[in-house]
């Protein structure tokens, strides 16, 4: 299979599980994705002390299947892991429990595999395509055009999140706003560097 087939049965099978579960894009919080876990018998463990570069892995064994997760990130990074180890659940599980786990740790496809699933399972990239249409922009963005779809978004979603989905639209370009400290820049328009409302 082409890395492009996987990666379009990754959002497939994204698109599926929202299904099963009946979800619309704004009601994935972090509250509905350990629900998720609870029913497909996922348990969640916090790390332990500092761990800057870990955000989430997954275990499956035996004894059953957790993942580790980094309490110190902010919700919308949590949220997107959680979701990133939901995807090594429903198919890679087979490769941790056999001698593949070489194959599984080195393939760059299944790791990517995973963000593609965790981006179309937060926010369908048609339905984000029309939602940035919708608030009027069909051209160049602003880094204040940028806060605007964060402050207005139905998903949780971080600016980093934000912006990879506005360079596969062609709306800004890589690393445009490298400079750009987004959360103050909320702050200065909207007053918080929050949501427009609070999730859990």
């Amino acid at each position: 299979m082409s890395r492009s087939a996987y990666y379009q049965q990754m959002r497939h099978l994204a698109q599926q599980k929202r299904g099963e579960y009946r979800l619309t894009t704004s009601d994935i919080s972090l509250s509905r994705v350990r629900h998720i876990y609870k029913q497909e018998g996922i348990t969640i463990d916090g790390c332990p002390g500092r761990l800057r570069k870990l955000k989430a892995a997954y275990f499956s064994d035996p004894d059953g299947c957790s993942i580790l997760l980094n309490m110190k990130l902010p919700e919308e990074p949590r949220l997107f892991a959680m979701l990133h180890e939901l995807k090594h659940h429903y198919l890679d599980q087979a490769l941790l429990q056999c001698f593949c786990q070489e194959v599984y740790e080195s393939s760059p496809i299944i790791e990517i595999g995973a963000e593609v699933f965790a981006a179309e399972f937060l926010f369908p990239e048609d339905e984000f395509r029309d939602f940035v249409a919708g608030c009027g922009f069909s051209t160049t963005l602003s880094a204040e055009d940028v806060v605007y779809l964060k402050y207005h978004s139905p998903a949780r979603i971080s600016y980093q999140f934000l912006q990879k989905r506005l360079e596969r639209l062609g709306l800004i370009s890589r690393g445009q706003f490298s400079s750009v400290r987004f959360h103050v820049l909320h702050k200065q328009i909207y007053g918080s560097h929050h949501y427009r409302f609070r999730r859990s």
